[in-house]
């Protein structure tokens, strides 16, 4: 199984947060809150689809990124998010 590897930062006042939750077949399901950096390796089955929803609730800005190898990714993910914000992707592994 390939290793995608999530990866982002928060930049914004204490308490700012940023959502991820992943979900997938067969159960897959993540969802993790980040306050900061983050990298998260997961392992994902290949020829499968997960959709990815992020929520931020921040006054700055935070990114967000998928690396490793993998079909696509859908919409675009941008260079970066500014402010709250509610977004859904859909990874193919």
């Amino acid at each position: 199984m390939p290793i995608i590897t999530f990866k982002g930062t928060v930049k914004g006042a204490a308490g700012d947060l940023m959502f991820m939750s992943i979900s997938g077949p067969n159960h897959f399901s993540f969802n993790q809150g980040f306050s900061s950096s983050f990298t998260e390796p997961l392992n994902l089955i290949p020829g499968n689809t997960y959709n990815i929803a992020i929520s931020a609730h921040t006054q700055g800005t935070f990114t967000f990124d998928a690396g490793g190898t993998f079909t696509s990714i859908n919409p675009a993910v941008p260079d970066q998010f500014n402010g709250k914000t509610n977004e859904s992707y859909a990874l193919v592994v």
